[in-house]
């Protein structure tokens, strides 16, 4: 467009004129029939050279505008451009509306623009246009594929919609609702997220109708983004060819998986709920085999043997355990029997499976002997991997290979972390299992049996020093933090109502004094944590900490005394065995507490290290984001360790569409469920099969943490939804763990779908005297928010005892 006298050509009048992608499409939905939000393009234009007219234009439009690049090439169906330029939303006035065309501007000439328009061989000289366009205030928004873009099944059209504005779910932050119906209107598939759905199904007809109306008039599968405005009707906000009819669907980086195998997600989803993404599974995953391999070797297993059945696997992103793997090394050992062993990590007897032998007794005894002998040394190992590594960090550096050989020299000390682990969690195991063989006097555990081990695993951080740096220490922290607060009841009822931003805002200021010190320690100590915490692309407490500052509000407003009478429970628990028996356990019970937080100690130092890792990786997709290689940092997160050397060595077009198709599909993978325990690999479940798992109102789940609590039942699948939760309610959650823990203040009982009584959040709910169930599978689903629930921490029972509105 050089030698074009820079204009403004309203939407609806865009004719012959080059004005991109973006633009033209618009203007073709609009000469469709579709209702496309009022708006301009800017054509001919350059920085320090815009049209005169564009004021005037601006001042018409009023109100918040999306300012977006419509460069030539863009979303076209061979370079779809996508993050390479500037989008600017909620602009106001004709002042900040010119500013925001300068940044669109701009960014046509940026170097990773111009590598990545190099590497796709774009047919573009550069040239910008801009769209400008009046905002809808949306209710509701989502995108619409005319072809099933996971499956290329072009007899069907999928629907993902959100509430409020589409930026998260385009991002992959947000979990869409999500609906897949035929051309012909019929509803074929529906999966809701929350209470009821974000958009009504009766509008579904409507965004059919005009998806396949655009479709046909522009003559090929679309894409396309829409909203639904606060005056109830649909805006169509964006076209573009779907270009990934020919890239793998969600089960590219499944693992093979052995017909014969027995897999669950129990224990693994206290870690790791929900889907992975590419980098995290290739950073973390593996570190967690090396871990649990390396401890079986050093009992004298035969290496080949214990890498002959994979620990871990992948299904969908899913991480699922592998129990035929603990029952092949149960048949190694003694008193690794596949029941232990279920109930070891399960907390419940799986169903039958296949047996290897056992090896012979003497072979038995010797790995046996040689596995618990390693024990004792968890925790010396664990002080000295800490010494030498607590000032870790990947060092960046400008060359992207020698960065690759860095990040690749970390997943070395990655694995040694995770053995770490393993190690250290051994004796705390160890102890849980003898303490549950003598409750229930050698038969297999009871409700009763592990709530009195519960009652004794409670007031853990009494009996072991670094239990600050633990997830107890969150706990105290964070109450220590809203006591300082509370101190000053003038500053507490201000500091609670305060926005989220201007709470940050007051707590590093220096008019917060002792609060703000308190603050920066407390982010300082665990601003690592978070939630799915070794999930590499969720933001830590130290990258976000508006997460945080809300707990914090939490707290102020509703202060929750920790645990105090553990000993009185432990105990009515001890004073049930036998002379011996209690002396027994009356000896190994400080070091059992102790082994505890010895346990959390190694988790929270493992998150520590991985989160270190993560930023050597956020600086290396920068790098590659810098030199065109990358159309945005966000990016790296959807390509494997291997895949990213690649993209050291070079520009590889094909491996980014590749990711960015990856994470188009990383909502619909969050939000697949899977049965407790499969045969073979995994099959997702239907919507219908989810609804369907179990209906009864009284339900045995396994004792977390003592005492009996009732109230109103608060369903809440993120932290999100936790954020309505009101005091006294029941908190029902797929898992908890440390990014959790601010929310126990308010709750009067826990129950959750997975749970342990060493997993994470148990230990938390014991320290705050919270009454804690665990052990449904599909809870959240089957419980609604407002149900009254009863939760028996003493016996295990969850009870509903009424239904919630509009049940």
């Amino acid at each position: 467009m050089q030698n074009v006298t820079a204009k403004v050509i309203p939407l609806d009048r865009i004719g012959a004129d080059a004005v991109g992608g973006k633009a033209a499409q618009l203007a073709q939905l609009a000469r469709l029939g579709l209702r496309v939000p009022e708006g301009f393009v800017i054509v001919g234009a350059a920085q320090g050279n815009l049209p005169a007219e564009l004021d005037e234009y601006s001042d018409r439009l009023g109100g918040a505008v999306a300012v977006r690049s419509s460069a030539l090439g863009e979303d076209g169906a061979e370079a779809s451009f996508a993050g390479q330029f500037e989008t600017v939303l909620a602009v106001e006035g004709a002042p900040a509306i010119r500013k925001a065309v300068e940044r669109c501007l701009t960014s046509a000439a940026s170097a990773r623009a111009q590598a990545y328009r190099d590497e796709m061989r774009a047919q573009t000289n550069g040239s910008m246009a801009v769209v400008v366009q009046r905002m809808v205030d949306a209710s509701t928004a989502g995108v619409i594929f005319t072809v099933d873009p996971v499956t290329g099944q072009r007899d069907r059209v999928v629907i993902n919609a959100v509430r409020g504005l589409g930026e998260a779910l385009v991002g992959g932050y947000r979990t869409p609702d999500h609906f897949v119906v035929s051309r012909e209107g019929s509803v074929l598939e529906r999966e809701l997220h929350g209470e009821r759905g974000s958009v009504e199904e009766s509008r579904l007809g409507e965004l059919l109708e005009g998806a396949l109306k655009a479709e046909a008039g522009l003559g090929y599968p679309l894409d396309l983004e829409w909203a639904i405005g606060r005056d109830n009707r649909v805006y169509w906000l964006q076209a573009r060819p779907i270009t990934t009819l020919d890239l793998p669907g969600p089960d590219e980086l499944d693992d093979a998986i052995d017909p014969a195998w027995q897999l669950t997600w129990h224990n693994i989803a206290e870690w790791m709920p929900g889907a992975m993404t590419p980098l995290s599974w290739s950073v973390v995953g593996p570190s967690y085999i090396f871990g649990m391999n390396e401890l079986f070797v050093r009992a004298g297993i035969a290496r080949e043997l214990v890498e002959s059945v994979p620990l871990l696997l992948v299904v969908h992103g899913h991480v699922f355990i592998n129990m035929s793997n603990f029952y092949l090394l149960g048949s190694q050992m003694f008193g690794m029997d596949k029941d232990s062993s279920d109930l070891t990590l399960t907390g419940h007897v799986l169903p039958e499976a296949t047996l290897p032998p056992s090896a012979p007794a003497l072979q038995r005894l010797s790995h046996t002997l040689r596995y618990f002998s390693l024990v004792p040394a968890g925790r010396k190992r664990l002080d000295a991997f800490i010494a030498r590594y607590s000032s870790f960090r990947v060092e960046p550096s400008e060359d992207l290979a020698e960065h690759y050989r860095r990040l690749q020299s970390a997943l070395d000390l990655i694995n040694e972390s995770a053995a770490v682990h393993v190690h250290t969690s051994m004796m705390a195991i160890a102890l849980l299992g003898l303490f549950q063989r003598i409750f229930s006097k050698g038969g297999p555990p009871s409700a009763k049996s592990q709530a009195a081990v519960a009652a004794l695993l409670a007031g853990a951080k009494a009996h072991a020093a670094g239990a600050a740096a633990s997830s107890i220490g969150v706990a105290d922290a964070l109450n220590d933090l809203g006591a300082l607060i509370a101190a000053e009841p003038a500053v507490a009822e201000h500091f609670v109502r305060m926005p989220g931003e201007e709470a940050l805002q007051w707590l590093r200021s220096p008019s917060s004094g002792c609060v703000g010190k308190a603050f920066e320690s407390f982010l300082t100590l665990h601003g690592h944590r978070c939630i799915r915490e070794l999930e590499l692309r969720e933001r830590d407490w130290q990258e976000d900490p508006l997460p945080m500052v809300h707990s914090l509000q939490l707290v102020v407003a509703a202060p929750r005394a920790t645990q105090t009478g553990w000993a009185r429970e432990a105990n009515e628990a001890l004073a049930e065995l036998s002379w011996g028996a209690r002396r027994l356990v009356q000896w190994l019970l400080p070091t059992a507490q102790a082994s505890v937080v010895v346990r959390e100690r190694s988790k929270s130092f493992r998150v520590w290290f991985a989160r270190q890792v993560k930023r050597g990786y956020v600086a290396f997709a920068e790098r590659l984001v810098a030199e065109g290689r990358l159309p945005d940092a966000d990016l790296v997160f959807f390509f494997t360790h291997e895949e990213l050397g690649r993209l050291a060595q070079g520009p590889d077009r094909a491996l980014v569409r590749r990711g960015e198709h990856r994470r188009r599909l990383h909502p619909r993978k969050m939000a697949v469920e899977f049965p407790y325990v499969c045969q073979g690999k995994p099959i997702p479940l239907t919507a219908a099969q989810g609804q369907a798992e179990g209906n009864g109102d009284s339900m045995q789940g396994t004792p977390l943490s003592r005492g009996v609590a009732v109230g109103p039942a608060r369903v809440a699948r993120s932290l999100a939804e936790a954020a309505a939760m009101q005091p006294g309610e029941i908190l029902v959650t797929p898992f908890t763990d440390v990014g959790w823990t601010p929310y126990f203040s308010r709750a009067a009982g826990l129950a959750t779908e997975v749970g342990s009584v060493l997993s994470h959040g148990a230990v938390v709910a014991r320290e705050y005297g919270l009454p804690a169930v665990a052990g449904f599978p599909g809870l959240t689903r089957r419980v609604k928010t407002g149900d009254m629930l009863r939760v028996d921490g003493n016996s295990g029972q969850l009870r509903r005892m009424t239904s919630g509105p509009g049940q």
